[in-house]
């Protein structure tokens, strides 16, 4: 059965993983810093909790009965809400090259807390996210933007963002691909792109990062690469969440 322990936090932060001691010791690491900490103890809970939920960050296992941490995490991003969550894997092994790219980033244990918090940090609080969700919608949908563009015109508005939201997934998976095999002219016309979307349908903070990303591109900034595309990713997901609300 999924386990949960609530707090106040606005950062959701979903925990997978077999062994009791291993769920508890994160819970505890995570709620201490006021973090909303869901709990798993095999693949089928997590896909359960993930299909209720909108989490920024996931952390999973690798080695579990009846469903690995690799087959948890290609179906928790079939989930729509999930598709560009990023995903760390928690092992005592290191990731086979070819499941690396189904993960953002891999903790190896025993985990020390510094390298715990380091990368909730890297991938859930960098866009320095309001714990008011209206101010952070504010910042991820200028809905007075989008309407000027719609020509004040509520239906046109929100079939553009209906069908900006159906292929920017697949758009950002296709940014991650063209990132990791280094392609990073495909990249910035991708970014170009979207970008032209992102104006026409009031996706300021998306719009933000990606120029952010171009830029790094453009320095050939493999360490700023990795970080400003997380934020990008949560960007994107937090725009069709807003954008529908």
């Amino acid at each position: 059965m999924p386990e949960k322990i609530a707090t106040t936090a606005n950062i959701q932060i979903l925990v997978i993983d077999d062994n009791l001691i291993n769920r508890q010791y994160f819970s505890f690491a995570l709620a201490k810093k006021g973090f909303s900490v869901n709990l798993a103890e095999d693949g089928f809970a997590a896909i359960k909790l993930a299909k209720k939920n909108n989490f920024d960050l996931i952390l999973t296992d690798i080695k579990m009965p009846d469903m690995d941490g690799y087959e948890t995490t290609r179906k928790i991003k079939q989930i729509r809400q999930h598709q560009n969550t990023p995903v760390v894997a928690t092992s005592a092994e290191t990731i086979a090259e070819k499941n690396q790219h189904l993960f953002e980033s891999c903790l190896l244990k025993p985990i020390k807390l510094q390298e715990l918090y380091a990368t909730v940090e890297k991938f859930c609080l960098n866009n320095k996210i309001p714990k008011d969700e209206a101010s952070q919608k504010a910042l991820d949908f200028n809905q007075k933007q989008a309407l000027a563009f719609a020509y004040n015109d509520k239906q046109i508005m929100q079939k553009m963002i209906s069908m900006f939201s159906q292929e920017l997934p697949l758009q950002i998976t296709q940014l991650a691909h063209s990132l990791s095999n280094n392609s990073h002219k495909v990249a910035r016309d991708l970014i170009h792109k979207i970008r032209g979307s992102c104006k026409t349908c009031g996706a300021d903070n998306l719009d933000t990062n990606l120029e952010k990303l171009s830029k790094s591109i453009k320095d050939n900034d493999l360490d700023k690469i990795n970080d400003v595309f997380s934020q990008v990713k949560s960007a994107s997901v937090r725009f069709i969440k807003f954008s529908h609300q």
